[in-house]
């Protein structure tokens, strides 16, 4: 949805510059609106990306924090969502609630996903 919203607004600046004769006002105005629209819902400081909203969003990140700090784990955040999966498998073997172990990262990803969809629709 928001590639396609992209893609669309991309050539309005082209639209508004011709139908108005090269008035830059509406051009600066579609320009804005396309950066918005790339941004991340939940903290709207970064561009959207998955390793973005899923691992270094402000918002998904005291997430992470709380669920490791109840279960008494410190760690240093990898870098990227394949990173986690391959961390978080890792320490699976070494955790004895294997079955709500494994549940963490896709409670995590979910909320986030239900929480970026509520707020864009």
């Amino acid at each position: 949805m928001l590639f396609h919203l992209c893609s669309k607004l991309e050539f309005l600046p082209q639209v508004f510059e011709t139908s108005i004769f090269g008035v830059k006002i509406l051009t600066s105005i579609a320009s804005i609106i396309t950066s918005l629209a790339s941004r991340c819902t939940l903290c709207l400081k970064e561009e959207e990306s998955i390793d973005h909203l899923f691992v270094h969003c402000q918002w998904v990140s005291t997430l992470w924090f709380l669920a490791l700090s109840l279960m008494g784990i410190s760690w240093v955040q990898p870098s990227n969502v394949k990173d986690i999966l391959v961390a978080w498998r890792r320490r699976l073997k070494e955790h004895w609630v294997h079955g709500i172990w494994k549940l963490i990262p896709l409670a995590i990803w979910w909320r986030t996903w239900k929480e970026r969809n509520r707020r864009i629709f």
